[in-house]
């Protein structure tokens, strides 16, 4: 739409023509720029997101080691405690004089080491209470996390499947067709299949545009697409070029039954009813068809296409010409 609208640029013939197509531009240019500040918003928030479960995690192993440490800590106090008892027992034991006195002394520390071990096991269950409850927490984090890495990636993908289509038309774009028919080259340099090439350029557009306007010719544009489509087979590529030109790519066919197809869509095209401003239009389109040769380079095959299409357009339009 906007190399079209650049197009026009050099041929708008009054200053009210002009003004309006620099209109149009600039609210291109205007919708672009709120889509990108869109995306930014919307990758600015990912990565916050990202950022916070990243801190969570850095502090639910900062509490682990802490944990960790102070339960070793507390296992080595208690270590040194009792092993000081011990000592103290063996002191103790080795100077009683009396068996009432030993008894004593023995059960006292054997008390107080019993204490010992019951006080740090109540202190491990807390500690491991506290470190189930975290661990817990973290899990259910992470599990959100990965939820939302997959519907992220599933975005994605909708996303990246949306910037290859036209947004107007609902097909393939210019970047989508160039994937397709390089893919196309290279299998047809492989010995794959046969394909042809088929450029399509809606006849008279321009007067369209000028004189019903540019809602007109976004109608033609979806009217003439949706004709493609439904007029092709599922398996044949259908992408809008540029302004108001568009390619097809039939796989497994060759020339002749190329033309045919072409043909046949070029007549449902042109039966096609339109109505502007309560006066019926009549809209066709002219096609150049060529055949992918085995030692073609993207170039050559498609000036070929773009050759024959010339042809139609100069041999009266509303016909498919093959190079």
């Amino acid at each position: 739409m906007l190399q079209n609208l650049i197009a026009q640029l050099a041929t708008a013939a009054t200053d009210a023509e002009l003004a309006t197509i620099v209109a149009r531009i600039a609210d291109l240019i205007h919708e672009r720029g709120e889509a990108l500040a869109r995306e930014r918003l919307r990758a600015a928030a990912v990565l916050s997101e990202v950022t916070l479960r990243l801190e969570e995690m850095a502090g639910f192993l900062t509490e682990s080691n802490s944990a960790s440490r102070s339960h070793f800590d507390d296992s080595q106090s208690l270590n040194d405690n009792v092993m000081s008892h011990v000592r103290e027992l063996t002191d103790e034991v080795s100077a009683a004089t009396e068996l009432g006195m030993l008894q004593s002394v023995v059960s006292a520390r054997l008390s107080w080491v019993a204490k010992q071990f019951t006080d740090f096991r109540a202190r491990e269950a807390t500690r491991m209470a506290e470190y189930n409850g975290r661990a817990e927490h973290m899990r259910e984090r992470i599990a959100d996390l990965e939820r939302e890495a997959q519907e992220l990636h599933s975005k994605l993908d909708r996303e990246k499947h949306g910037a290859r289509l036209d947004p107007l038309t609902g097909v393939a774009n210019r970047k989508s067709f160039d994937e397709r028919f390089a893919q196309e080259i290279t299998r047809r340099a492989h010995g794959g299949a046969r394909a042809v090439l088929l450029l399509w350029d809606i006849d008279n557009f321009k007067v369209i545009n000028d004189s019903y306007g540019h809602k007109a010719g976004d109608r033609v544009l979806q009217s003439v697409a949706a004709c493609f489509t439904a007029s092709l087979r599922a398996s044949d590529f259908v992408a809008r070029f540029g302004g108001e030109e568009f390619a097809v790519l039939l796989g497994g066919l060759g020339l002749v039954e190329a033309e045919n197809i072409a043909n046949q869509v070029r007549t449902a095209v042109e039966g096609l009813r339109f109505h502007f401003r309560k006066t019926p239009v009549r809209i066709t389109v002219s096609c150049g068809i060529t055949e992918l040769h085995q030692d073609d380079a993207p170039e050559a095959a498609f000036e070929r296409a773009d050759a024959a299409l010339y042809r139609a357009k100069n041999s009266g339009k509303n016909l498919c010409v093959a190079a």
